[in-house]
């Protein structure tokens, strides 16, 4: 079974950072989703960070825009570490790919009329920032 994963949301606290001892970038940045409804019928969101190296950092580095929408590829990675005696894990996700998702918007810059489904309209709407998990 393959680690792969394809995620679409909006990117908020990107930053870069470079290895000091090979001095190559790394960007790290959340992802945040939309994760469905809840048993009361409100809207969640989810998050998870999103790291890439090297070129592709350096590259997504100089034009990624906190609250735009991306669309990631790459594979799910669990970090660990230690603080004051206890454990801390988090699964984060090593970018493949990573795109300006422009599927908003028509080129004359018009909206697009999105088909939402009767099931969930709320799907592929834009995140209100009240609703942001951080």
């Amino acid at each position: 079974m393959a680690n792969r994963i394809s995620l679409d949301g909006q990117v908020f606290q990107p930053e870069t950072r470079y290895s000091q001892t090979t001095g190559k970038p790394m960007l790290n940045f959340n992802l945040s989703f939309y994760d469905g409804k809840t048993a009361d019928g409100k809207t969640k969101y989810g998050s998870i960070r999103v790291r890439a190296f090297g070129p592709l950092a350096e590259n997504i580095a100089k034009t990624i825009t906190e609250k735009e929408r991306y669309i990631v590829e790459g594979h799910l990675s669990a970090d660990k570490w230690e603080k004051d005696g206890q454990k801390h894990y988090q699964l984060v996700v090593i970018a493949d790919d990573i795109g300006k998702a422009f599927n908003k918007f028509a080129d004359d810059g018009k909206p697009v009329t999105v088909q939402q489904s009767a099931e969930d309209p709320a799907a592929g709407a834009p995140i209100p920032d009240e609703e942001i998990p951080f």
